[in-house]
């Protein structure tokens, strides 16, 4: 906000003491400077401005209403007082609120019509009260000619019937240029009236005589500045403050939300009024003359806008230091060079120019930019020379063909606008605010707007209304409130679109009527990317009858006239990526894809816009348009690379994620090598995750199934072994050489095809509530939350996935334990356990539940390395968090069962500078030890495996000299591939003299196994806390 840097200093106790000693040394400097002081003079005058600015300040800079007659509570406020003095000897200081409260009372009636009780034919009233009132006068007149103010008859009827008529007009409903206009008429009859009343000595004005000191006004000045600073701050602190720049921002949408606009433009008015006139009979206070012609000359008007807009209208300090401004300007340089108004003409030429913010608003620029270059570059940017030098480059550019300086698909969801505190889709809000600094500094002169959700069917439809604003309401998202707009038309721009529109067989039609409905995606797209509307926009409709190339086709002409007119503009595609919903409730703080397959595609898609290939983006969007459901047939990025044409290099993907189950994602097309570099460096950031709700399509179950072997129950060691370096064990056979193995017609172990492995190891078709599990997970992890407060997101490593959640334990030096997650490392996240916490914390176990990179975006190796750079974390970072950096332990469930038996084995001592035992104890649930069969299986597309990899990452070829304790557990129920992978690893564990057990937990799934962690009594629960309390250090 304009003046946000010296408005903060009017706040807080700093600025309290800052302000207080300021008026302590104003206070106490006339005595110092001796009587009659030109410098007492010059801060009187200095004073009387900066209320007049406030006044002016009050009426357009909060309240939107430019006014251009202020200068009639001048004349009104001056002779009200010298009448008051003259005739009936009142002395100044009581004549002067009498002055202010009779401008205040003039403002109130010129204002009364805008009540809607006045308006229309019920205006008759007034005007009724005002002609009898005018008859009286004149029959007074007729018996008593003393009392003709005017002088003539035919003046004075005139006269009469211009005031009825400006008192008649509902002036506060108009507007802008309207309301301006309206005022300065106001002002000049009135000004006319007082030049011909002889009560005021017609033309030749009055004196008003008074004995107070420069140093009595000098006060009256200060205490003056003081209330109007004082009551202009408190009413802007408060509702009604509110409400002013409610209506300043749009009157209509403001009157939609329950403001009053009338009230609160009423009193906005009278204060400006009020305010005006104490100022100004305090300014005429021992003038030599005050005659109609100066007190409510135009001038005035200039002098106030100088002072607000050289300080920085909308700030609360911004009258202060104009009126600063010109007093310098007005009294020192004017006086040297004998031309006031030349030089106040000059100074005002120059701010426009150089300060369009006012130095306030500089001021704040200063102090919001990253350094100096850069703050001094946006000030620039900020000027109209600047605005001019861009002309002239856009002229230029123009004739060179280069009009497109930008280009971005965007999605047109209101969800990220409405609900911008859900961390389901911060992802996207984020990006759109990286794409518009990017907007920003690409400086296009108008946005060119398609979004498929401006339907059109017969013709093709430009807006042509020059300015739309309203309030709109999504049929499918009002529950989350609704979306004001307010935005310019570069209608010159759109009519030539129209004009042209044959040239390509198209028939188009302007649209320019009031309140026609402007569509979800142009009004989020709008907000989000060109937020204070500093651009004019061309919104293009969707027509249901264009196909892509058609569309593109209308951009290429939409970008061609504007080249015609020597515009740089910004192409914005708005629209989704797959269509998919999820068609039940979604928590904001958790959404997900409705599918696999729609991420899929979409990555494709995305992968194909980074590359920069047409002809593989061509031969990719038929395919990516039928089976992800695309947004209307992807028509907004043809309109994209229609416009854009050779111009297109590659894409940065600034954000992916899924709205309510639909993909969606902010891109900004390349349209340089410097930018297609950086989006192939950056690629698709981070996935979304995916709820365990969605997945593909159930696989074949297995021709033969293994049958499910006995769990074995090993022996446990009294005392464990020391922990010490890695030794390889030996594998099973075709862990060892799956290759060799396919080459003799299995895939792996007895498995032939990838449907009899996808049978073993699809989780989620193997259990028939998969649906009730999920909402058993979701909604008690949200109650878990809610109970324990946990701290929520801490960082462990530099990438934006390298974070956890941590649950504290009552006592200090509590036990750490660290749980990791499942979703066979491509989809999940820390949050969806958040329930696992429960039972072990109200035993007195701290919980850390991680959350980590997936794939593809990154290897298995890299999972491995961020779960081992998080172990290192907790052990440097507990005694801060009250835990005991000596007893840490480790669970993790299906793929985190995997990440455990890693984390077990891990040379902690050697490779990362621990202690070699820094993890005490283990439990792998339905742990998966052997990467072998997912080479072969549907998950190899997201996990990418290969013979290093699965070498690398497989815990059965890593079984280590020397460990903790481990538990090996999963539920009764699972798959036989399961079993067999736990008793396998189990078993190597134990022959090489490692403590482990095996924990039987009948009647459970894969995915129940987990509701033990809620209940410290359960066996699961109870088999950590035994083995915790086991490995105590000491």
């Amino acid at each position: 906000m304009l003046g946000g840097f010296l408005d903060r200093w009017l706040t807080g106790w700093r600025a309290r003491a800052l302000v207080a000693a300021g008026l302590v040394v104003l206070v106490l400097l006339p005595p110092l400077l001796g009587p009659n002081s030109y410098l007492t003079q010059l801060l009187l005058t200095l004073f009387v401005f900066a209320v007049f600015g406030h006044a002016w300040n009050l009426l357009a800079g909060y309240c939107g209403l430019l006014s251009f007659g202020n200068q009639v509570y001048v004349g009104i406020a001056g002779f009200t007082m010298a009448i008051l003095v003259y005739y009936g000897g009142v002395h100044v200081w009581v004549a002067m609120p009498i002055a202010g409260l009779v401008s205040a009372a003039f403002a109130f009636l010129l204002a009364i019509p805008v009540r809607a009780s006045l308006i229309g034919p019920a205006v008759l009233r007034p005007v009724a009260v005002a002609v009898a009132l005018w008859i009286g006068y004149e029959i007074l007149v007729y018996y008593d000619p003393w009392w003709d103010v005017f002088g003539d008859p035919y003046v004075r009827r005139v006269m009469i019937l211009l005031l009825i008529f400006l008192g008649a007009m509902p002036l506060l409903t108009l507007e802008g240029a309207y309301f301006a206009v309206a005022t300065w008429l106001i002002a000049a009859a009135v000004g006319t009236v007082f030049n011909e009343w002889k009560l005021v000595g017609a033309g030749g004005g009055m004196r008003i005589p008074s004995s107070v000191t420069l140093e009595e006004m000098y006060y009256v000045g200060l205490i003056l500045l003081v209330f109007a600073t004082w009551i202009i701050r408190a009413l802007l602190n408060s509702r009604i403050g509110l409400a002013l720049t409610a209506v300043r921002d749009d009157a209509e949408a403001a009157g939609t939300v329950g403001v009053d606009v009338a009230k609160v433009k009423l009193l906005a008015f009278v204060l400006s009024g009020a305010l005006t006139g104490l100022a100004a009979s305090l300014f005429f206070v021992d003038a030599v003359s005050l005659t109609p012609p100066s007190a409510f000359t135009v001038f005035w008007s200039a002098y106030f806008v100088f002072v607000a807009v050289a300080g920085g209208m909308g700030s609360l300090s911004g009258p202060i230091v104009g009126a600063l401004i010109f007093v310098v300007i007005d009294r020192l340089l004017s006086g040297w060079l004998d031309q006031p108004l030349l030089v106040l003409g000059l100074a005002s030429v120059i701010v426009i120019l150089v300060l369009p913010r006012g130095v306030v608003g500089a001021l704040d620029v200063l102090r919001g930019a990253r350094d100096a270059r850069s703050a001094w570059r946006e000030l620039f940017e900020a000027t109209a020379l600047a605005d001019l030098i861009g002309r002239l480059g856009r002229h230029r550019r123009a004739r060179d063909g280069n009009a497109v300086v930008a280009a971005f698909l965007v999605p047109g969801t209101p969800l990220p606008l409405l609900r911008p505190d859900a961390p389901g889709w911060k992802t996207l809000l984020d990006g759109y605010r990286e794409a518009a600094r990017s907007l920003e500094k690409a400086r296009p002169d108008v946005l060119l707007v398609y979004s498929t959700q401006w339907i059109a069917v017969l013709d093709q439809l430009w807006q042509t209304r020059p300015r739309v604003r309203g309030i709109h309401v999504d049929e499918n998202w009002h529950a989350f409130g609704d979306l004001a707009y307010d935005f310019d038309i570069d209608a010159e721009l759109a009519q030539a679109c129209i004009d042209q529109s044959d040239d390509v067989g198209v028939r188009s039609k302007p649209v320019n009527y009031d309140r026609f409905p402007i569509d979800t995606g142009t009004i989020v797209a709008a907000n989000l990317l060109n937020p204070e509307s500093r651009r004019p926009l061309v919104l293009a409709s969707n027509n249901l009858y264009h196909d892509g190339a058609l569309t593109g086709r209308l951009a290429a002409l939409a970008v061609q006239c504007a080249a015609e007119q020597g515009k740089r503009v910004a192409l914005i595609g708005v629209g989704g990526l797959s269509g998919a919903v999820h068609r039940r409730e979604i928590d904001p703080a958790e959404d997900s894809f409705a599918g696999d397959a729609d991420d899929h595609w979409n990555r494709r898609l995305l992968d194909a816009l980074i590359a920069g290939d047409v002809s593989q983006l061509r031969a990719l969007l038929p395919d990516y348009a039928a089976n992800a459901r695309g947004d209307m047939g992807m028509k907004h990025l043809e309109w994209l690379l229609g416009g854009a044409g050779p111009q297109w290099r590659g894409a940065y993907v600034h954000a992916y994620g899924p709205v309510w189950g639909s993909g969606a994602a902010v891109v900004e097309l390349a349209l340089d090598d410097r930018l297609a570099r950086r989006g192939r460096a950056r690629g698709i950031p981070a996935e979304a995750k995916r709820q365990l709700t969605q997945g593909g399509a159930a696989p074949e179950p297995a021709a033969e199934p293994a049958p499910k072997p006995s769990a074995p129950k090993p022996s446990v060691p009294a005392q464990p072994a020391a922990p010490g370096p890695s030794r390889r064990a030996a594998p099973p056979a075709a862990a060892a050489a799956p290759a060799a193995a396919a080459s003799g017609g299995f895939l792996y172990r007895n498995f032939r095809t990838q449907a009899e492995i996808d049978a073993q190891y699809d989780v989620e078709a193997s259990v028939e509530d998969f649906g009730a599990c999920v909402e058993f997970f979701l909604s008690n992890s949200e109650r878990v939350r809610r109970k324990l407060k946990p701290a929520l997101d801490i960082a462990y490593g530099p990438t934006a996935a390298e974070h956890l959640d941590l649950y504290p334990a009552r006592a200090p030096d509590a036990p750490l334990h660290l749980f990791i997650h499942g979703g066979y490392w491509h989809s999940l996240s820390s949050k969806e356990f958040s329930f696992v916490a429960e039972g072990l914390v109200e035993a007195g176990v701290a919980v850390a539940v991680l959350n980590y990179d997936l794939c593809p975006n990154v290897t298995m190796t890299e999972i491995v390395r961020q779960n081992r750079a998080a172990v290192k974390w907790l052990y440097e970072n507990a005694a801060r968090h009250n835990c005991d950096p000596n007893r840490i332990s480790v669970s993790g469930h299906s793929a985190g069962g995997h990440l455990t038996a890693m984390l077990m084995a891990t040379d902690w001592a050697g490779a990362w500078g621990l202690p070699a035992d820094v993890v005490k104890s283990g439990c792998a649930i339905s742990g998966l030890f052997d990467l072998a069969p997912f080479e072969h299986s549907w998950l190899q597309p997201k996990l990418k495996l290969d013979a290093g990899e699965i070498e690398r990452n497989s815990p059965i070829l890593h079984i280590p000299q020397a460990a903790g304790p481990l538990i090996v557990t999963l539920g009764g129920d699972e798959s036989a591939e399961f079993h067999r992978q736990s008793q396998d690893f189990l078993a190597a564990w134990t022959r090489a003299g490692l403590p482990g057990a095996y924990l039987d937990l009948p009647g459970l799934n894969h995915f129940t196994v987990l509701e033990g962690y809620m209940d410290r009594r359960s066996p699961l629960c109870s088999a950590i806390l035994r083995q915790i309390e086991e490995t105590r250090a000491g």
